[in-house]
């Protein structure tokens, strides 16, 4: 696929093409994505190194508030396994802005063997990302080899509904049907004590019906602190006592003090407005 090859050659109807050509004069290389025009997308921009021989194109899909990275390589078979490196920074790069990764293309890298440095190092790059690997069967078949070459991965998170492969000649195409799981949002047990159902007459009340007359007769400061800590326990423990919560929200770090002041100043605002309908109070 080189740059004298003018989509609308390629283009297939209901489907959006993004392409990156071959950037050498080389009868291999170049790598294109097929997208049906009822998905939603955005074209990511992979960087490719000088040097690498490797040819990706990336997008990143939005189903169902989900944000899907799909990454289409083609290595060539005698490039350097050097070249791993460029495609651990292309996974690198679409994992940081994605929930789920499908990296697929000609790897030229033999699943099958269980000797090969290239095959271990391969393997090592999937449990990196946490992918597996869907093609089951070879993909390329010879007189007297076959070989695993053309791969399909996966995040962790993916189900495999189907996959399969047509042979055509010696290579075979691959193919694989997968559904996308929403991730289970876990519930969270926390204790917490419901300290705005006190009052200050309350306390105030509760603090009176204890005898602090044993402080006067401690001489040491540990155990005065300590009286003081059990006095207190006591009176939250009768006034707001320790209860069970339960949870499904993910844990927000970045609501502070400070955030939490701002978001109240704003709906206090917002309710000023409703009430007057005023544009001073708008602004």
């Amino acid at each position: 696929l080189r740059s004298e090859v003018n989509s609308t050659d390629i283009s297939v109807s209901g489907y959006s093409i993004v392409r990156y050509n071959r950037p050498t004069a080389s009868r291999r290389g170049g790598v294109a994505l097929l997208i049906c025009d009822s998905l939603s997308f955005q074209v990511h921009s992979i960087s490719h190194p000088a040097g690498s021989h490797v040819d990706t194109v990336g997008i990143i899909l939005h189903i169902n508030r989900k944000k899907i990275a799909v990454v289409c390589l083609y290595r060539p078979p005698r490039s350097p396994l050097s070249d791993l490196g460029h495609i651990e920074a292309s996974l690198s790069e679409v994992a940081c802005c994605s929930d789920f990764i499908v990296c697929m293309g000609d790897f030229n890298i033999n699943m099958l063997s269980q000797t090969d440095i290239g095959t271990k190092q391969m393997r090592s790059l999937m449990s990196l990302f946490s992918l597996r690997q869907v093609v089951d069967s070879s993909t390329r078949i010879m007189c007297s080899s076959e070989s695993l070459i053309d791969l399909i991965l996966v995040s962790s998170g993916v189900d495999i509904v189907e996959s399969c492969t047509y042979d055509a000649f010696s290579i075979s195409a691959v193919c694989a049907v997968l559904r996308f799981r929403r991730p289970l949002r876990r519930s969270r047990v926390f204790l917490y004590r419901n300290l705005k159902s006190i009052s200050p007459g309350d306390i105030e009340a509760e603090l009176a019906r204890i005898d602090w007359s044993p402080i006067f007769n401690f001489t040491c400061v540990d155990a005065i602190v300590s009286f003081f800590e059990s006095a207190l326990l006591t009176v939250f423990d009768r006034l707001a006592p320790i209860t069970c919560g339960r949870s499904s929200r993910p844990p927000a770090p970045w609501i502070n003090v400070a955030v939490r002041k701002l978001t109240a100043l704003k709906s206090r605002a917002l309710n000023r407005f409703r009430n007057t309908r005023s544009s001073a109070d708008w602004t």
